[in-house]
C-alpha cells in the first residue's frame, strides 16, 4: 500500500464497516476514517491492498505493536465478501509479520450480539480486549 492509495483505502474502509451485518452501538470508529488517518497510519506501519481486475476489492493496515504485528482495518469491499480477499489479506499480514521477525499476529475484534436471548460474550474476547493469534505455529517464539 502507498500514500497515493489513501483516499480510495478510506472510502473503502468507511464502506465496508458501514455494511456490517449486524450494526453495533455506538458504530466503529471506521466510519469516519479519512485519507489523512490512512497516510498517518503509513508513517508508522503499513499495509496492503487487494485488487481484482484493477478494483479495489480490499485492504488491511498494520503496525508493530507489544512484540507483533497488529492488524487493524481489515476491509473487503461487500460486492467482494465470501470469496477469499480477506484470507489473502491475511496472508499479505502473515508475509509481512515474517519479513519483520515478528512471531505473531495481534487482531482486534468487537464482540455484538444479533439477539436479545441469552447474549454473552465469549469468555476469550471482550469488546476492546485484543487476543493474540499466532502467525506462524511451527516458529519458536
Amino acid at each position: 500500500m502507498q500514500p497515493g492509495d489513501a483516499a480510495a483505502v478510506a472510502a473503502l474502509i468507511r464502506a465496508a464497516f458501514a455494511a456490517q451485518s449486524v450494526m453495533t452501538d455506538p458504530p466503529p470508529s471506521a466510519v469516519r476514517i479519512t485519507k489523512a488517518d490512512v497516510v498517518s497510519h503509513l508513517r508508522i506501519g503499513g499495509g496492503a491492498v487487494a485488487e481484482v481486475a484493477g478494483a479495489l476489492a480490499g485492504s488491511a493496515l498494520w503496525a508493530e505493536r507489544d512484540g507483533g504485528l497488529y492488524l487493524g482495518r481489515l476491509a473487503v469491499a461487500p460486492a467482494w465478501r465470501r470469496r477469499g480477499v480477506a484470507k489473502a489479506l491475511l496472508a499479505a499480514a502473515e508475509a509481512a509479520a515474517l519479513a519483520m521477525d515478528l512471531p505473531r499476529i495481534h487482531l482486534s475484534t468487537r464482540w455484538c450480539c444479533s439477539t436479545t436471548a441469552g447474549c454473552s460474550p465469549p469468555a476469550v474476547s471482550s469488546r476492546r480486549r485484543a487476543r493474540r493469534i499466532p502467525a506462524m505455529p511451527n516458529r519458536p517464539p
